[in-house]
């Protein structure tokens, strides 16, 4: 009961009286932090990682419209009580955003009540054996951390949510939000330029493909990501037999760098491969050499 008595004061902090006296800035990140606060019920099943994944594509996408308008660096967000009408709907719509978080704790607790205890299972992250999942997140959160300054309002504690609906309303309105913040700032150029940093970070065909499918909420990083897909062209190998010292690569390398000298990234596909002793295969394009070659 001390337990539960202590998370419903640390949320209450956080949903509060506390995030009424934040700055723009101080709200914004800890706003960026409340993604990290949630977790999902076992029921989620064979949703979860991409459920996961839409969170982690909102987060980002705030993360992103934060760096555009520089919040943690312009001293129009530094008031606690702005004073123009953009700070102003900035501060609004970012209390708006934790209102929901608020709300989704509100019903996952209800839920918590009446449920019996099979169904308030959570999900185990580190049981999700797809690497190319675990590192297209650990990118994503990188890349949402560098944008913020970490904030000590509150330690870090946890909720769950067992309902999809709840998860899915509240990531469809965090980004209803979250149009009205790209509307109000209108930055195309910057909010573009972000959104080719995050596709450098992910530049890997494995997991702009993973992103490709649970992007659909956030269409600028969905648009970028099948651009640099169609550039990629495709690369498989169906079915792969690797021994002794021998290296396989799959997938293109410098692509960039060849598509502004003209050159055009192709689909490849080898059915079967057997590689064996020192030999080394790379299924892709290649426009410059590399270090693979050279080991």
């Amino acid at each position: 009961m001390a337990e539960l008595f202590s998370t419903h004061n640390n949320m209450a902090e956080i949903f509060g009286v506390a995030a009424s006296a934040l700055s723009i800035a101080a709200l914004f990140n800890n706003v960026v932090d409340c993604f990290e606060y949630i977790q999902l019920g076992r029921n989620f099943g064979t949703d979860y990682q991409t459920c996961q994944l839409r969170l982690d594509i909102a987060r980002l996408r705030l993360s992103r419209w934060g760096a555009a308008v520089d919040i943690n660096d312009n001293v129009r967000f530094a008031e606690i009580k702005p004073i123009d009408d953009e700070a102003c709907t900035a501060k609004s719509t970012l209390e708006q955003i934790l209102n929901l978080f608020s709300r989704a704790y509100t019903e996952s607790s209800a839920f918590k009540l009446r449920a019996r205890a099979d169904d308030l299972v959570l999900s185990d992250p580190s049981t999700n054996a797809d690497q190319t999942i675990v590192a297209l997140r650990n990118s994503m959160h990188e890349l949402a951390r560098k944008r913020q300054k970490r904030t000590s309002l509150s330690k870090k504690i946890s909720w769950a949510l067992y309902k999809h609906k709840y998860l899915t309303r509240l990531i469809v309105d965090i980004n209803e939000l979250l149009d009205s913040l790209e509307s109000i700032f209108a930055q195309p150029e910057a909010y573009k330029r972000m959104v080719e940093v995050e596709i450098e970070e992910i530049s890997d065909e494995p997991r702009l493909q993973i992103l490709s499918e649970a992007a659909e909420d956030d269409m600028l990083l969905c648009q970028a990501v099948n651009k640099r897909l169609q550039m990629l062209g495709g690369n498989t190998i169906d079915k792969a037999n690797v021994s002794e010292t021998a290296k396989v690569r799959v997938g293109n390398e410098n692509v960039a760098q060849g598509t502004r000298a003209n050159a055009r990234a192709t689909a490849n596909r080898i059915g079967e491969l057997n590689a064996k002793g020192s030999s080394k295969v790379h299924v892709g394009d290649n426009f410059l050499e590399t270090q693979f070659w050279n080991n």
